[in-house]
Parts: C-alpha cells; structure tokens; sequence
C-alpha cells in the first residue's frame, strides 16, 4: 500500500486504488463476532479526515492484515494520507468487486 502511493506520487497520478479483502471500512472489525454489550461494526462509506480515521482505527485493537496481507486497515489509509498530502484522491475497494474503480471513475457513490 505505501509503495503504491509512493509510485502513484511519483507518476504524478490523479487516482490511487487500494484493493483490500473486505467491502468498506468499518468501526470494527466485521469478522469478529460483536462482544456482548459493544455496537457491532457499520461501514464507514467515505473518510473526509484520514488522520481522524488512522487514530480511531489504531485505537482499536483488531485492525491487523487477512490472510492475504499484513498491513489491514491502518496501512491502507497511511498510504491514503500520503497520497491525499500529494493531492492524488484515493479509494480503498473490495477487490471482489470488477465494477468498483469503473463506478468511481463515473463519480457513482457507493
């Protein structure tokens, strides 16, 4: 994730797309059943303060990397913040989903 903001930075790239393995991102991990008496996780659909999300998210104590990466989360949205401080708009998708940067690209919200 950071190389690819880095390489976008460094091309001058107006859109940086980071894939990951779930569908948003959300105030809890949504693959760990809800404790008893905690809210259960809901999709944060769109970050306007990405340093406001980055602490919230290291807060909390279940934002480590799938099976399929290390980072999770909090490295997707350091790579954002970076890119963002280079003025490259970027989005963090469900790599499930073909249609996802085709849609963002048309300005469709999701």
């Amino acid at each position: 994730d950071t190389l690819s903001a880095l390489v976008a930075i460094m091309v001058g790239a107006d859109f940086l797309f980071l894939a990951t393995d779930v569908d948003a991102l959300y105030t809890a991990n949504p693959n760990v059943p809800t404790p008893p008496g905690a809210e259960p996780a809901r999709p944060i659909r769109e970050v306007h303060n990405v340093q406001e999300a980055l602490q919230a998210v290291e807060a909390s104590t279940s934002h480590r990397g799938s099976q399929w990466g290390t980072g999770g989360i909090v490295t997707k949205l350091r790579a954002a913040q970076l890119a963002s401080v280079a003025g490259i708009s970027t989005a963090i998708l469900g790599a499930t989903d073909p249609t996802a940067i085709p849609s963002l690209l048309f300005g469709e919200r999701r």
